[in-house]
């Protein structure tokens, strides 16, 4: 059975197909640890082999931290897109470390009420929306998909989520800015 594409895009199969590769002969035969991810969340992929070597297979865009500091210098008119479950945006969630607020003036629609809720955001089609959850997972790729198969024209996800938007403030040089974004975090996950 084929391993799906989002396990792919993370290495999942690097190890397997190098050695497959190895004992078909090929001799210059190297992994990418953690795979495409970890150029995803990579503060300058302008400069790396990125552009030239990684074609999207998904219909939406890939943005991290570092390069959303940058895309809100230039684009003010934008939506945040929150698909987390609505008690993990008003930090109820049971475990308390996932309480650490949202994106200012982020409309939270969870992913699994995406397809009856779109009235919400349809006025925004054309706006460039940031689809965002706690961290990377499946349903913020999936959410973005199924903006992108109903008509909003720029999507992008949000590599790392909420999640990599703090440690990025408070640890990369230059996107401090990023800590002001983030609202409502309960004091004792600030």
């Amino acid at each position: 059975m084929p391993t799906p594409r989002k396990a792919r895009r993370f290495g999942g199969d690097a190890a397997q197909a190098a050695t497959f590769l190895k004992q078909n002969n090929y001799a210059n035969v190297s992994i990418l640890p953690e795979g495409i991810d970890r150029i995803l969340y990579s503060e300058d992929r302008s400069t790396s082999c990125f552009s030239s070597a990684y074609v999207s297979d998904v219909p939406y865009g890939i943005i991290n931290p570092v390069e959303l500091a940058k895309f809100l210098e230039a684009n003010k008119d934008i939506v945040f897109l929150d698909v987390r479950t609505a008690d993990e945006f008003a930090n109820k969630h049971k475990n308390s470390w996932q309480n650490i607020g949202h994106l200012d003036k982020a409309v939270n629609i969870p992913a699994a009420d995406l397809g009856s809720q779109w009235n919400r955001i349809e006025a925004d089609k054309a706006k460039p929306v940031i689809v965002y959850g706690f961290s990377s997972n499946t349903a913020v790729y999936e959410s973005a998909a199924a903006l992108v198969k109903n008509g909003f024209q720029h999507v992008l996800v949000l590599q790392g989520g909420l999640f990599s938007v703090g440690w990025t403030a408070a640890n990369i040089k230059g996107c401090s800015s990023l800590a002001s974004l983030r609202v409502d975090i309960p004091a004792e996950n600030q």
